[in-house]
């Protein structure tokens, strides 16, 4: 992506805010230091229900941005009176974070999100979220802050300083798989989605299958299982294409047979053949070899 697109982009801060009001607001003026030409637009801030102390950081938090018109600020609380601790209560927590970042980014904003603030599981919930929606435009923070200005009450410092820092959290997107990139888009909760798992599922076994093509077969193997794949062809037409004899390359049909086995854990009373190929192995022949000669 050019650097004019990447500065025309609008983002959202999509911060979890806890007992530390602070961590909501120091997050957000080093993401601003440290990427000025970054157009934060929105400040979504996902808590828990105000209770005791709870309910005087987000009061603080209130007051502190209720002077900022430079953004959009939206409160989302994580249900009624619930307790994060029991099933209910997590399921509730992820789909609040899960709602929120995908509603930003339906809308077309890219996202900050910071998992500092809040209870462990928000920033657990956080870590998935991001795995499940986020792209290359998206960031996941964590901030440290030294003890002293914690104890400051301070709500802001210079990128420059020291006591504070914003940690990058790298992500590794679930949603580069077209299926699970599919079921996550219609999905309310994932986590209690049956179709993630299948789709995950059906994500390793393709990626099971990838390694057998590339790390299992040897390159004759391998050019002997295209012809298989693209042409269907019967081992006279595949001796005739690779200009080798008919014998080769039955033994290495029959090699590509034995690995198979062995590398499935088949029974070896098992019938192989090469529509059993085609089945297995063609999706992801077809993938690996589209834009490339050798694999």
């Amino acid at each position: 992506m050019g650097e004019e697109t990447i500065k025309n982009l609008e983002y959202a801060y999509v911060p979890t805010l806890g007992l530390y009001p602070a961590v909501v607001t120091l997050g957000l003026n080093k993401i601003l230091d440290r990427y000025p030409h970054h157009k934060i637009r929105k400040i979504c801030i996902i808590y828990t229900p105000p209770q005791g102390e709870m309910k005087n950081s987000l009061e603080r938090l209130k007051r502190y941005l209720e002077d900022r018109n430079d953004f959009q600020v939206s409160y989302y609380q994580i249900g009624d009176a619930v307790d994060i601790d029991v099933p209910r209560g997590l399921e509730i927590t992820f789909k609040t974070i899960f709602t929120v970042v995908r509603e930003m980014k339906e809308k077309g904003f890219a996202i900050h999100l910071n998992i500092a603030g809040g209870r462990k599981i928000m920033s657990l919930f956080g870590i998935v979220t991001a795995q499940l929606l986020f792209d290359s435009n998206d960031f996941a923070w964590y901030l440290l802050s030294d003890k002293t200005v914690q104890e400051s009450g301070i709500m802001e410092v210079g990128y420059r300083d020291p006591r504070v820092k914003l940690i990058p959290i790298p992500i590794i997107p679930w949603s580069d798989v077209d299926p699970i990139l599919t079921v996550i888009s219609t999905s309310d909760n994932p986590l209690s989605d049956d179709r993630i798992m299948r789709a995950l599922v059906k994500k390793r076994e393709n990626r099971i299958k990838e390694i057998f093509v590339r790390e299992i077969l040897s390159k004759s193997e391998k050019n002997v299982l295209k012809e298989i794949i693209f042409s269907g062809g019967s081992n006279k037409e595949i001796s005739q294409k690779l200009s080798k004899s008919e014998n080769t390359i039955r033994r290495q049909v029959e090699s590509i047979y034995r690995k198979f086995r062995e590398y499935f854990s088949m029974n070896e009373k098992h019938r192989m053949n090469k529509i059993i190929l085609i089945k297995e192995l063609g999706p992801v022949v077809e993938r690996l070899f589209k834009n490339s000669e050798n694999v």
